[in-house]
C-alpha cells in the first residue's frame, strides 16, 4: 500500500511539474436600439426598444502536456431590455445569469503558430428575469440549465505568454437540459431537452457564430 501511495504521489508531482497555468476570459458590453413600427387599425404606432448586455467570464486552466489541458470557466452576465426608451422607460425586463463550467481541451494538430483543438465543456447555470411595470417589479421564472458541449477551437500564439483563441460555435455539438420553475408555485415547471448542434458565447467578443478570446500562460 505504501508503494502504491508513493507511486501515485510521484505521478502527481510529475504532472504538476509539467503543468503550465494559464488564465484568460472576457469582459464585454454591448447595446442596441432599433426603431420599429406597426399598424393598428389606421394608425401607425412607432416604438424604440432598447437592449443592453454586460458579461464577465474569467477562465483558469492547466496545460498538462502539449496535447491536453484542463480548467474551468465562470460566467456572470446581466441584460436589460426596455419596451420603448423614449415613451415608457419604466417598462423593462432585466435578467441576471451565472454559470460554472469545467472543461477539457485536446490539441489535434499544430501548424506554425496556429493550432486546432477540441474543447469539451460541462456547464451548470441559472438565469432569473425581473419584469418592471410602472415601478412594480415581478420576479420571473428561474431557468436552471445543465449542458455538455464539444466545440472546435483555433488558437494563435502571439508569443510565449499570450494566445488568441476562436471557438467555432456553428459546428458545436452538445446536449442540454433546462428546467424553468415558477417562483410562486414550485410545482409549476417546464422541462426542455436538446441534443444536436448548439452554441455558446463566453469569451471576449461574439462575431456571429465565432467567439474570440485570449489566454495568458505563466
Amino acid at each position: 500500500m505504501k508503494k502504491v501511495l508513493i507511486s501515485l504521489a510521484a505521478i502527481a508531482f510529475a504532472v504538476s511539474a509539467n503543468a503550465q497555468l494559464f488564465i484568460g476570459g472576457s469582459l464585454s458590453a454591448n447595446g442596441s436600439s432599433t426603431p420599429s413600427s406597426m399598424v393598428v387599425g389606421s394608425t401607425v404606432v412607432e416604438s424604440k426598444p432598447a437592449a443592453s448586455t454586460l458579461a464577465f467570464s474569467p477562465v483558469v486552466g492547466y496545460e498538462l502536456s502539449d496535447k491536453l489541458a484542463v480548467g474551468g470557466m465562470l460566467s456572470l452576465s446581466t441584460s436589460k431590455s426596455v419596451t420603448d426608451k423614449e415613451v415608457d422607460k419604466k417598462t423593462w425586463t432585466k435578467t441576471n445569469a451565472w454559470s460554472i463550467a469545467p472543461f477539457v481541451r485536446y490539441t489535434f494538430v499544430t501548424f506554425g503558430d496556429f493550432a486546432l483543438k477540441a474543447e469539451a465543456v460541462a456547464s451548470f447555470g441559472q438565469s432569473t428575469p425581473v419584469v418592471n411595470v410602472s415601478s412594480t417589479k415581478t420576479k420571473g421564472w428561474r431557468t436552471t440549465t445543465i449542458a455538455l458541449n464539444v466545440t472546435p477551437l483555433v488558437t494563435y500564439e502571439l508569443n510565449e505568454h499570450f494566445e488568441l483563441e476562436a471557438g467555432l460555435n456553428f459546428c458545436s455539438l452538445g446536449a442540454s437540459t433546462s428546467i424553468t420553475k415558477d417562483p410562486d408555485e414550485k410545482d409549476n415547471k417546464n422541462v426542455s431537452n436538446r441534443i444536436g448542434l448548439s452554441a455558446n458565447a463566453n469569451n471576449v467578443t461574439t462575431l456571429g457564430s465565432i467567439r474570440v478570446g485570449f489566454v495568458y500562460k505563466f
